[in-house]
């Protein structure tokens, strides 16, 4: 089954790499690499080849992403990797509205810090084809908007404080350190806060 596999993954990647200048040791290596990743995933062929001609292509633009990083690739290749990611930049942009509601005004930068994580990633070679490449940038999308909220608002120690301060400016007892609030000293001042706003 594995050199039926092989078989299906090196004819595959060849017709999608003939005449483009990639060696054919190179297309054998990228051929051998999705072979495995198909068979870790369980894909059975004929009944998955669909799934399985998904994979070759994944796994050719990453690995094709990863070598650009290293030396440029001949122009076709150039081009049709950066169709693909910029089809990925589009892809992350309708996600960040719909599923994230980030506001229009923030989306081009999380978009831009996911995208050059996943980048990152893939040139470091830390993405192995466990998930589809999709799921993968959802992921590090969702990341990425994390840590965009978090620069965005203040930190919660930084609300306690202000928390505190505003309590003991309305007359709530100062139960707290100036370099670290007290939890149960906040948690009645939050109490406090609560019964001076009614």
């Amino acid at each position: 089954m594995e050199s039926e596999f092989l078989t299906y993954c090196r004819a595959q990647v060849q017709s999608r790499l003939r005449c483009q200048g990639v060696p054919s040791g190179d297309v054998g290596l990228i051929a051998e690499h999705a072979c495995g990743r198909a068979l870790a995933r369980g894909y059975q062929l004929p009944a998955d080849a669909e799934e399985v001609t998904a994979l070759i292509d994944e796994v050719i633009l990453v690995e094709l992403t990863r070598r650009r990083a290293e030396a440029p690739l001949p122009r076709v290749l150039e081009a049709m990797v950066d169709t693909y990611w910029e089809e990925q930049r589009g892809y992350l942009c309708r996600v960040t509205a719909r599923r994230l509601g980030i506001p229009e005004s923030q989306r081009d930068d999380v978009v831009s810090d996911a995208l050059a994580s996943a980048l990152q990633a893939i040139q470091l070679g830390k993405f192995r084809h466990e998930a589809g490449l999709q799921t993968w940038l959802y992921r590090i999308l969702v990341n990425a908007a994390g840590q965009h909220a978090r620069r965005e608002k203040p930190g919660r120690e930084q609300a306690d404080t202000q928390l505190v301060e505003t309590a003991v400016a309305k007359g709530a007892a100062p139960l707290w350190s100036p370099h670290r609030p007290d939890p149960e000293a906040t948690m009645l001042l939050r109490a406090r806060a609560g019964r001076l706003r009614r």
